[in-house]
């Protein structure tokens, strides 16, 4: 498990409107991804795997962090590789 990964599951915590009447809000904070290595990677396949989140039956909502441009970076060489994974989060059924 990658550390992004850990930290979008760490920080998922359910927000309650202030409001008793309006549905409440579970919010995952995303780290944003800076890649720092001097190989620009090109993905020929893009594979989506969806992430269960326990929402409580709260709508889900995603933010991610504002740390900036981050660094600049120079890329000396490309690589093309197969498949990279991207992760979409999804609320866990909710049990009535």
């Amino acid at each position: 498990m990658r550390l992004s990964d850990f930290l979008r599951t760490a920080l998922a915590v359910p927000v309650a409107n202030a409001a008793e009447s309006a549905p409440c809000t579970t919010v995952i904070r995303v780290a944003p991804h800076f890649d720092l290595s001097p190989t620009r990677t090109i993905y020929q396949n893009t594979v989506t795997v969806s992430s269960p989140v326990d929402c409580n039956g709260c709508v889900l909502k995603t933010e991610t962090f504002n740390f900036g441009p981050g660094p600049v970076v120079f890329r000396t060489a490309t690589a093309t590789v197969g498949t990279t994974t991207a992760y979409a989060f999804q609320c866990k059924p909710t049990l009535a």
